[in-house]
């Protein structure tokens, strides 16, 4: 059995970056059937440059959609996921790239009926480091612990089931974890490739990463969204966890650390907020 893929890159603002994302997918070693890019209201100052990028790719279906209004990333997710023509939908950040074999070794893992869904490692760019979990199975036990897998840009599915479970899109941050622990939570199959199969790109302008150092404490309600939102499922111990984990993170970067912190001990106690911080600062 030979399924296809429907690839689907969000971006918005970074054509720049998106170049090297778009060649990853062209250069596949198997081609991806269709190739969804969902621009989340980019300026229109932007509006030639991916113009240009996406006609200058060789490839036969590629559907370029840009949203008149900025909804979020997991609109944008769902809207392409509503729209694929494939069997599997594997997601690519606009920041990130494949290596040659990431569609093949992720169809592989496909090929088991029973499978949902498949995460697998990465490397970071511009350094000499590797993500690997060694876990084959994503379980419930792993995923209380935070998602230390792997970010959207490693994760790939069956469109059925994404139909089925979609993103969350009152969620800001967190949606990959988010939709992982729902895939795990209704007993389907995730699959981990203990591999680095992919490149991340760290402190990427507009990432995740940024905003997060940039974050002002009034915003932190929308950083813990997601814990709350699996608050019973997680406990209490592995939601003060997560809580404190999320509040501190990138904390050396913060201008008002000692409200992060105030609100991290408020919320997961004293005693676990200086062991993350000790960890996150000092365990380098």
């Amino acid at each position: 059995m030979s399924l296809s893929f429907s690839v689907i890159i969000t971006t918005c603002n970074r054509p720049h970056y998106m170049a090297q994302a778009l060649a990853s997918v062209v250069e596949q070693s198997i081609k991806p059937a269709q190739i969804i890019i969902i621009n989340d209201a980019s300026e229109t100052s932007h509006d030639i440059d991916y113009q240009q990028l996406i006609n200058s790719v060789s490839h036969n279906n590629i559907h370029y959609k840009k949203l008149e209004h900025k909804m979020g990333a997991n609109f944008a997710r769902n809207y392409a996921v509503n729209i694929a023509d494939s069997e599997l939908v594997a997601f690519l950040d606009d920041d990130d790239a494949w290596h040659k074999d990431y569609l093949l070794s992720h169809q592989r893992y496909h090929q088991d009926i029973h499978t949902a869904a498949v995460l697998s490692g990465f490397n970071i760019m511009g350094e000499d480091t590797q993500h690997i979990n060694t876990l084959k199975i994503v379980d419930e036990a792993a995923l209380k612990q935070g998602n230390q897998f792997c970010g959207m840009s490693g994760i790939s599915a069956k469109r059925d089931i994404l139909i089925r479970t979609p993103f969350d899109e009152t969620l800001s941050n967190g949606q990959d974890w988010d939709l992982l622990v729902r895939l795990v939570q209704s007993k389907q199959t995730v699959l981990n490739i203990s591999k680095a199969i992919f490149d991340y790109r760290k402190n990427a302008d507009k990432s995740i990463s940024v905003a997060l150092k940039n974050m002002q404490i009034d915003q932190s309600d929308s950083r813990l969204a997601s814990a709350y939102k699996h608050r019973e499922w997680l406990g209490e111990a592995h939601f003060k966890y997560r809580v404190a984990d999320q509040l501190l993170a990138f904390i050396q970067h913060k201008p008002d650390k000692i409200k992060w912190l105030r609100k991290s001990i408020r919320l997961a106690g004293f005693r676990l907020t200086f062991l993350i911080l000790f960890s996150k600062v000092f365990r380098r």
